[in-house]
């Protein structure tokens, strides 16, 4: 009968919800500023060469199967790892690499943090976390943002935002960390990258993400391959800006070693000049 139907409806629903709210008492989500940024590592170089490489991937908590074996093939390949959803700290960086880590919540039953995790072979000159202000429906928990700037060639910084944006909220609430993290980055007038898990599953997001990278003149990645990103409802979730760098390479590396496909770039540094005094903000491929 229909009562029947509502009353089984019902039963799941709260079922769902207690199993939600059981595993949110193994979360501890309320960290210490020097609980929530750690890096750990030595880095191989002071300064990033005139070409260098980006890998950019939302690892799904390192829960695959094969995530080892396929980290294991693309680790060494890559000055600078961008990953999001990583876990701290199972995996180590590669020797001669240094990792800067920001964490989102610890899991009390392990001790193991999940968050985002920037790991380059030069030595970060600076590290900064963002924690979102809103928080994940049901569990509370924040998403992370990690800010940290190396060294180039002609005595400029680099400045590598790592971002994985709020899922399942409002898209005002979404769009605030966005706002929030590049209103930061306003700041830098040199060479920047901003990449991630951006969670653009809705056309409102992807608009706003466009209208306010342009605002700080930042170029959208364009992949030479066949486009595999992780798509929901049609739109890629993961994607790369970045302003004063020329792409030499661009591509999506097919992986099942996550939910998400990695993202990998070779990038030349500008000479420095008058290079930010115009817009020529590509639009966003999809």
């Amino acid at each position: 009968s229909c009562m029947a139907k509502r009353c089984e409806v019902s039963t799941l629903a709260l079922l769902f919800l207690f199993l939600f709210l059981s595993s949110c008492s193994l979360l501890r989500i309320e960290l210490t500023e020097r609980e929530i940024l750690t890096s750990f590592g030595q880095p191989q170089q002071h300064q990033l060469e005139k070409e260098f490489s980006i890998l950019v991937w939302n690892v799904y908590k390192e829960q695959k199967e094969n995530w080892q074996t396929e980290y294991r093939k693309l680790k060494g390949n890559y000055d600078i790892h961008i990953f999001q959803e990583a876990m701290c700290c199972q995996t180590k960086p590669e020797r001669g690499y240094q990792q800067v880590f920001a964490k989102s919540f610890i899991y009390t039953n392990t001790g193991v943090a999940t968050g985002v995790s920037t790991s380059s072979r030069v030595g970060a000159v600076f590290s900064q976390y963002l924690r979102s202000i809103g928080r994940e429906p049901i569990v509370a928990t924040p998403k992370m943002a990690l800010i940290t700037k190396y060294s180039l060639p002609y005595g400029e910084k680099l400045l590598v935002a790592n971002i994985h944006s709020l899922n399942f909220v409002s898209n005002k609430e979404w769009a605030m960390q966005l706002t929030g993290l590049l209103s930061k980055l306003s700041q830098h007038k040199g060479p920047l990258l901003i990449a991630g898990d951006f969670n653009t599953w809705n056309e409102e997001r992807v608009a706003t993400m466009l209208k306010s990278t342009n605002k700080l003149r930042l170029n959208s990645v364009s992949f030479n391959n066949s486009d595999t990103r992780l798509r929901i409802l049609g739109y890629p979730l993961d994607h790369i800006f970045y302003r004063g760098l020329t792409v030499k390479n661009a591509n999506v590396i097919k992986s099942n070693g996550s939910d998400h496909q990695p993202m990998s770039v070779q990038f030349k540094v500008k000479a420095p000049g008058p290079r930010y005094a115009g817009t020529n903000g590509k639009k966003c491929q999809m």
